[in-house]
């Protein structure tokens, strides 16, 4: 089921749509946007999430650009999950479009770089790089193993 939703940050409603399984949810995800949080790649991921029991949310920054705008904004879709009357409290952040294998936008180095600082902070995370994808996953082969991998490790995940 998709929900509209809304959350403020900084004196601004920032919108996004939540997708709710529709049987148990083992936990929520906040899938940080690339440039549009509502557009793909958003919409395949969250799906998917939901299909696998894990509410997902989608959502577009306030400021594409800004690192800082956009921890708020991060930050306020996190509140949101963890108020949600339905979902569970463990919550989760998908981040995509931060480098891959074959990406034509982002170079590979930009993943390490955050996977470095998210071990350093002691944070849980995989990191899932599919061997010739381009920046879209626009190959079915490719968005399947993307989505194969996101599934199970968040589902495992919060559900311990």
């Amino acid at each position: 089921m998709l929900q509209r939703v809304a959350f403020a940050v900084a004196a601004t409603q920032v919108e996004g749509i939540l997708h709710l399984p529709d049987g148990p949810i083992v936990g929520g995800v906040a899938s940080l946007p690339a440039r549009t949080g509502l557009g793909e790649p958003g919409t395949f991921i969250c799906a998917a999430l939901a299909d696998a029991g894990v509410a997902a949310l989608r959502f577009d920054s306030r400021v594409p650009d800004d690192v800082a705008a956009n921890l708020a904004d991060a930050a306020g879709a996190i509140r949101l999950l963890r108020a949600h009357p339905v979902i569970p409290q463990r919550v989760g952040v998908l981040g995509h479009s931060y480098g891959a294998t074959a990406d034509e936008i982002v170079p590979p180095e930009h993943t390490e770089r955050y996977a470095a600082l998210l071990r350093q902070a002691g944070v849980a995370h995989q990191v899932v790089q599919v061997e010739g994808a381009d920046h879209q996953f626009t190959l079915p082969a490719f968005r399947t193993a993307l989505l194969e991998a996101v599934t199970s490790w968040f589902r495992e995940t919060l559900a311990e």
